[in-house]
């Protein structure tokens, strides 16, 4: 999110990608592996990764931690927020582009948006203080 203009960042996904090619996500997301013992430092790991944003664990708030099934995924979602305004670099061939989207943009494009971003964007939306 960046403050200064009231914009979300939105990623579109790579067409390499085998999980919904091509639709956006919002932010940055990952999954968690058994040898992942600290899900702070993996949200910062996914940042960097796909978004190229380096900063600090202090930078990034916790909003919660919800469930999330549908007919592609299922587990747990924990999200995090971060004001950002600065650079984006893809390294690793996850994202094509990045866009920026009003709230309003977002809730009116869910059909275009990963099921998962999108439920994890509407608990940010009633969580986040």
């Amino acid at each position: 999110f960046n403050p200064e203009t009231n914009l979300y960042t939105i990623a579109k996904r790579s067409m390499k990608k085998e999980y919904f090619p091509g639709f956006y996500e919002i932010g940055a997301g990952g999954c968690v592996t058994s040898n992942d013992t600290d899900i702070l430092k993996c949200s910062q790991r996914e940042l960097k990764e796909e978004l190229g944003i380096d900063t600090s664990l202090e930078n990034i708030k916790f909003v919660g931690k919800m469930f999330h099934s549908d007919s592609f995924s299922r587990g747990f979602c924990y999200i995090y927020s971060i004001e950002y305004s600065g650079n984006y670099k893809f390294c690793d061939g996850e994202v094509d582009e990045v866009n920026f989207w009003t709230k309003e943009k977002i809730l009116d494009n869910g059909k275009n948006i990963t099921p998962d971003s999108f439920k994890c964007f509407e608990y940010y939306l009633k969580n986040n203080n």
